[in-house]
């Protein structure tokens, strides 16, 4: 569920873990998220993500937080929220056994911003999702994907496209 988190609005580590159960709006599909400067954004959710999310919740309940225990991620006894290191243990833990180094809860957001990206959304909604107070924070994300620029030179230098072998016609 973190990791979907993560992926899935684009939010910092810190506002992950500040993020408390009653941040949800399962109902309107969206999430309030306090970001920096304690400025306060309301993103979408998703549908897979609410499936992540409820199934997360299922699992909390059996872990038993202290009913006071406001947190929407709690540590694994169940008793207090997850800190911020253990947040960034389990998504280098889970990038590493997926196969992928040097992924951490940061990655996930340059991904998110990414992939909207390269489908066509506008910057300035993407800086919007991301919380940044000046578009200028979010031109790193308008560079040129080295995805991109592989596809672009295979589709339009004559000497990157793939040989044709004779007599066929693919």
């Amino acid at each position: 569920a973190i990791l979907e988190l993560l992926y899935g609005t684009g939010i910092r580590s810190n506002e992950c873990y500040a993020a408390d159960l009653d941040s949800l709006d399962f109902e309107a599909a969206r999430m309030h998220i306090r970001g920096k400067g304690k400025r306060d954004r309301m993103l979408p959710l998703g549908g897979h993500l609410r499936q992540c999310l409820r199934r997360y919740l299922e699992i909390r309940e059996k872990l038993g937080p202290k009913s006071e225990e406001k947190a929407l991620f709690v540590s694994s006894k169940g008793g207090d929220r997850l800190s911020l290191v253990s947040l960034g243990v389990l998504v280098r833990r889970s990038a590493k056994a997926a196969g992928l180094g040097g992924f951490g809860p940061h990655t996930l957001r340059h991904a998110f911003a990414t992939h909207l990206l390269e489908n066509g959304a506008d910057v300035a909604y993407i800086g919007a999702l991301l919380g940044h107070e000046n578009l200028a924070s979010t031109e790193i994300y308008t560079q040129v994907s080295p995805l991109e620029l592989k596809r672009e030179h295979r589709r339009t230098h004559p000497r990157a496209q793939k040989r044709r072998k004779r007599g066929s016609s693919s």
